[in-house]
C-alpha cells in the first residue's frame, strides 16, 4: 500500500503512556498516513504493546533497537527504515 505520509514515533519505556487508542483513531480518520514506531531498547512492555498493535491493522510498522541509543538515534533509525520502505511521499516524526 502507498501512503501520503509516514510518521516516525520514538518510544522508550512508554508502556504506561503510549496512547495506542488515539493512534488507532487517527489512522481511521487519516488512512493515507502510516506510523513507524521505534522501540529504543525499552525495558518495560513497550515492545510487546507496539508489536501487538502493528498486527491489529494496516498503517503501523515497528522497529526495535537492541539497546537504548537515545531519542535522536531512534528517530534517525526510524527515518532511515521508513525511507527504505519507499511507500510515502512525506516523512516526519512525532515526539
Amino acid at each position: 500500500m502507498s501512503y501520503r505520509a509516514r510518521i516516525v514515533v520514538p518510544c522508550f519505556n512508554e508502556a504506561r503512556r503510549l496512547d495506542l487508542g488515539a493512534l488507532a483513531t487517527f489512522l481511521k480518520k487519516a488512512p493515507a498516513v502510516a506510523f513507524t514506531l521505534v522501540d529504543d531498547g525499552s525495558t518495560d512492555a513497550t515492545w510487546a504493546l507496539i508489536q501487538q498493535f502493528a498486527h491489529e491493522g494496516p498503517g503501523i510498522e515497528v522497529l526495535r533497537l537492541d539497546r537504548n541509543s537515545g531519542k535522536a538515534e531512534a528517530v534517525r533509525r526510524g527515518v532511515v527504515h521508513s525511507l527504505g520502505m519507499g511507500d510515502a511521499s512525506l516523512l516526519g516524526y512525532w515526539d
